[in-house]
C-alpha cells in the first residue's frame, strides 16, 4: 500500500447523502448518484474492517448528507467506541439538536468529538438554505443546550463549532460577499451565550476574525475553553464546486496542485463505494466498494489506487474531476488554488 511517510490519519464516511439543509455553499445541486444510506450490518462490517487494517486513528462520520438522518446512527457510534480502537468523530449541522432524547443519547456513546457546522447565521439571508418552516430561534436555543447539557454532565466529548469568515482569498479570489450570508450580530450574541454558558470570558465572534493573519489563513482552530474550540473558516473552492461542475466548459481546469487526499484520509460512501476524498461528491474517482471486496487495504494497494496516490504525491491532478476540483470558474481563482495548496501542503 502507498503510504508517504505518514500512515492515513482519518477516513470519512457517508452514512448518508440525505439532509435536510440545501446550503448556499455546499455542492449538493451538482450532485448526480443515487441518494440512499448505509446499512447498519455493513457498517459494522465495515468498521471491523478499518480498525483491523491498523493504519486509522479516526472514523469522521460526515460527507455530502446529514448524519443525524440516518436511524441507527448512534447504533454506529456506539459499535465504533465499543468494539474498535477508533476515535469517533461527528459533522453535523446540528439541527437534530431539538431532540433532547437524541442528544442524550449521542453523549451515552461516547462519541470522542462533535463539530457542529453552525454556517448558517441569519435566516432571512439564507432562507432557501433551511427547510420550510423551520424554527430558527429553536435550533439557535438547541445547540446552546447541546453545549450546556455536556458541562452539565461532564461528558467527555470535544465540541467544535465551525463558524464562517470572511478572508482575503473568499473576497478578492473568489468575489464572495460575505456580508450576504452571515450576520456579525447574531455570531456575537451566539458567543457571548457560550460564554455565559461556560463561565468563561470569551473574546467575541468580530475579536476573533479581525486580525490581518485570520484574514490571511483559510482556516483557525481555536481552543477556547476544556473540549471546546470554535473553527472559522472562509469560503474555499468547495464554494464554488457546484458552478464549476454544472458548467464544466465555464470552468478553467487545473492539472497541477495539491490535494490532501490518499495523503491524510480517503472516503467511503454510503453504498461502500471508496474515493480518494470526501470532495469527490460523486465518486468519480472510484477505487473499489469496502462492502464487496471487504478488505480495505486491498482496495488502497490496487493499481487504481497506486495510480491516483503517486500522482497526488507528486501534485498532479490525476482526473478531470480533480482538474475540475482544483480549477476555478476564473484564472484567478485557477492559480490561487493551484499555488495556495501547494504551499499549504509543503
Amino acid at each position: 500500500m502507498f503510504f508517504n511517510d505518514d500512515r492515513f490519519t482519518w477516513v470519512d464516511v457517508e452514512i448518508t447523502n440525505y439532509c435536510n439543509f440545501n446550503c448556499w455553499f455546499c455542492p449538493r445541486n451538482a450532485m448526480t448518484r443515487k441518494k440512499g444510506r448505509m446499512d447498519y450490518e455493513d457498517f459494522k462490517d465495515m468498521a471491523t474492517n478499518l480498525d483491523s487494517a491498523g493504519f486509522l486513528k479516526e472514523i469522521l462520520i460526515g460527507g455530502i448528507g446529514e448524519p443525524t438522518l440516518h436511524p441507527a446512527l448512534l447504533k454506529m457510534f456506539s459499535f465504533v467506541k465499543e468494539n474498535t480502537a477508533l476515535k469517533a468523530v461527528l459533522i453535523t449541522n446540528g439541527s437534530k439538536f431539538k431532540d433532547r432524547t437524541f442528544v442524550e443519547g449521542l453523549f451515552k456513546t461516547n462519541v470522542d468529538k462533535v463539530i457542529i457546522s453552525y454556517r448558517i447565521s441569519d435566516p432571512i439571508k439564507n432562507n432557501s438554505s433551511l427547510p420550510p418552516n423551520f424554527d430558527y430561534e429553536e435550533y439557535v436555543k438547541s445547540l446552546l443546550d447541546f453545549v450546556e447539557l455536556k458541562y452539565r454532565y461532564n461528558y467527555k466529548t470535544e465540541i467544535e463549532i465551525a463558524f464562517f469568515k470572511n478572508t482575503f482569498y473568499s473576497e478578492f479570489i473568489l468575489d464572495i460577499n460575505l456580508e450576504k450570508f452571515i450576520n456579525e450580530d447574531r455570531l456575537n450574541d451566539f458567543v457571548k451565550r457560550i460564554s455565559k454558558l461556560i463561565k468563561v470570558d470569551l473574546k467575541s465572534y468580530n475579536d476573533y476574525i479581525k486580525s490581518i493573519s485570520s484574514h490571511l489563513s483559510n482556516v483557525e482552530n481555536i481552543p477556547v475553553y476544556k473540549d471546546l474550540k470554535f473553527r472559522f473558516d472562509g469560503p474555499s473552492a468547495w464554494t464554488t464546486a457546484a458552478k464549476k461542475n454544472e458548467k464544466p466548459n465555464l470552468c478553467f481546469p487545473a492539472r497541477y496542485g495539491s490535494c490532501l487526499g490518499l495523503l491524510e484520509h480517503f472516503a467511503i460512501y454510503w453504498n461502500g463505494d471508496v474515493s480518494t476524498c470526501c470532495a469527490d461528491f460523486d465518486v468519480n474517482n472510484y477505487l473499489g466498494n469496502i462492502f464487496k471486496d471487504k478488505d480495505i487495504i486491498k482496495i488502497l494497494s490496487n493499481p487504481q489506487s497506486q495510480f491516483f496516490a503517486k500522482r497526488l504525491r507528486k501534485k498532479r491532478m490525476p482526473t478531470k474531476k480533480c482538474q475540475i476540483c482544483r480549477g476555478g470558474k476564473s484564472l484567478k481563482e485557477k492559480w490561487a488554488n493551484i499555488l495556495g495548496t501547494i504551499i499549504y501542503t509543503n
